[in-house]
């Protein structure tokens, strides 16, 4: 198992504030400095048009020559042509998207060393399948895809420790069920806020043993929490999932 304590109580990229993950963030190529972590804002500047092109431009010839780079950070906006350039590079470990509008994932496959993914609100995307072929991710997150539904592309992923399926603060993130994730008997943290599915029932993740914290809404049914908290022997974390307070929430 890979994950600490910490990052299954709060997901991987948490930042605990005890090393520079993210480190400070560079707006300008000239910036980096060699370093195998990098945390890149270039857009949503108070920049002309044309600047603000030119310096994109500039990022995407560079990330793909960046021969050191193990962790990527882009904490803005990312568009297609950023997330085309950072699957360039094949070094990339982790890849951190805070929102983007990213349409085509297919070019994940070009990285072959990738282990951490988060994408943030990406309403744009029209597929995961590509999702199938990383089966050397560790982490995946995923946040307002509002556009898909199925998640069987997830079933062959049997390495993961932690994942993310998430609406965003204004969009619940709808999925048909859960029960591809039964094939994932490695999780250790699964975060599904603002998630509903339309079988309306969380007992796929019953049968993952090694689970330790579920992150979820208040609105599944009280069976459902009590299912999980029985079923779960290794469950450990919860908020705002709180086995403690099934009784004072519960339906």
């Amino acid at each position: 198992m890979y994950l600490t304590e910490d990052q299954i109580e709060n997901g991987f990229w948490f930042h605990s504030g005890k090393e520079s993950f993210p480190p400070e963030a560079i707006t300008y190529p000239d910036e980096y400095k060699g370093d195998a972590n990098i945390n890149i804002v270039c857009t949503q500047l108070s920049i002309g048009s044309y600047q603000q092109r030119k310096l994109v431009t500039e990022w995407c010839q560079l990330i793909p020559k960046l021969e050191n780079i193990r962790y990527l950070w882009f904490n803005s906006k990312v568009n297609q042509a950023l997330f085309e350039a950072a699957c360039q590079n094949q070094g990339i470990e982790g890849l951190y998207i805070d929102w983007s509008g990213i349409k085509d994932l297919s070019s994940l496959r070009n990285l072959k060393k990738l282990k951490f993914l988060h994408i943030g609100s990406s309403a744009s995307i029209e597929s995961i399948d590509v999702l199938s072929q990383m089966e050397r991710l560790i982490v995946l997150e995923l946040e307002n895809i509002k556009r898909i539904r199925n998640l069987s592309p997830l079933r062959s992923l049997r390495g993961l420790e932690g994942l993310g399926i998430e609406g965003s603060t204004w969009t619940t993130q709808i999925v048909d069920t859960l029960e591809p994730l039964c094939d994932l008997q490695n999780l250790r943290y699964v975060f599904l806020s603002n998630l509903k599915t339309l079988d309306k029932t969380l007992k796929p993740l019953a049968q993952i043993k090694t689970l330790m914290h579920i992150r979820t809404a208040y609105w599944w049914p009280k069976s459902e929490f009590e299912l999980l908290r029985d079923s779960l022997p290794a469950l450990k974390y919860g908020s705002p999932f709180d086995f403690e307070l099934i009784d004072r929430f519960g339906t």
